[in-house]
């Protein structure tokens, strides 16, 4: 693809596909177009591939990291032009590129971002926090989830029913239905009377579900009506498979 319309020759296969999408973004900055989350994923996914299997060598390790410099820095660019009336930075570009990193499987650098913000002078949002834990649930590191949650408590961040059911939708893959219920706690204990809602009753009562607990998700079904919060039909077909799970599991003890 001429993506420059300059007609001189171009790469094929990979590489030829990983160009392209540099010079794209190359001529978005070029015509003044702002870069969103899915700028940052494609540019992050296109990267050329690294030759050969194995651990990187030192310049390949060095060529990555100046990679991620550089996309940080067109963050930074972007985050620059976003400031708020107290003169702020805007941590919405931040919040992309931590997403664009999930997208890829990059939570590594995700993680260091979320630090590099206050560097900038930008303050996470709760939209950050909930883009850091969906990463580091999407890349298989959801040991990190309740230290992201502890974050945001010292940042005085308070947590909205997609934080806590992003969490408790973590604890379904361990079975941990303990922790579940105490995030289900603190959701209904939010300050701000947003902590619990349909979805959020849902990811818990399947995770006490799928973990064979059967008297307790009824408990939580009864602790949905006591807090006004409508249950949908998710709700009670989760609660019929675990009726029927637990009938089954006494079926089989009994015989």
């Amino acid at each position: 693809v001429d993506v420059d319309g300059d007609g001189g020759p171009k790469e094929e296969g990979r590489d030829g596909a990983a160009a392209a999408v540099a010079a794209v973004f190359a001529r978005m900055r070029r015509e003044g177009v702002a870069p969103d989350g899915n700028s940052f994923a494609a540019v992050i996914a296109g990267r050329p591939p690294r030759r050969g299997r194995g651990r990187p060598s030192a310049r390949e390790a060095e060529e990555e990291a100046a990679a991620m410099r550089e996309m940080e820095v067109e963050m930074a660019v972007v985050a620059s032009r976003g400031m708020n009336r107290e003169g702020a930075r805007s941590p919405a570009p931040y919040t992309m590129l931590i997403d664009a990193y999930g997208r890829v499987g990059m939570w590594e650098h995700a993680v260091r971002l979320l630090d590099k913000m206050a560097d900038a002078g930008a303050a996470p949002n709760v939209i950050t926090y909930n883009a850091l834990i969906s990463t580091l649930d999407r890349c298989g590191q959801g040991h990190q989830l309740l230290g992201i949650l502890g974050r945001m408590r010292e940042a005085a961040v308070e947590p909205d029913p997609i934080t806590y059911t992003a969490l408790i939708k973590s604890c379904a893959r361990t079975q941990s239905w303990e922790t579940a219920l105490e995030l289900l706690a603190r959701a209904r204990a939010c300050r701000s009377g947003r902590g619990a809602d349909t979805i959020l009753y849902n990811t818990a009562t399947d995770v006490l579900a799928k973990s064979g607990q059967w008297e307790r998700a009824l408990e939580v079904f009864g602790r949905m009506r006591a807090d006004a919060v409508a249950p949908d039909r998710v709700t009670y077909a989760t609660l019929l498979r675990a009726a029927d799970a637990a009938e089954r599991e006494a079926a089989g003890a009994g015989a």
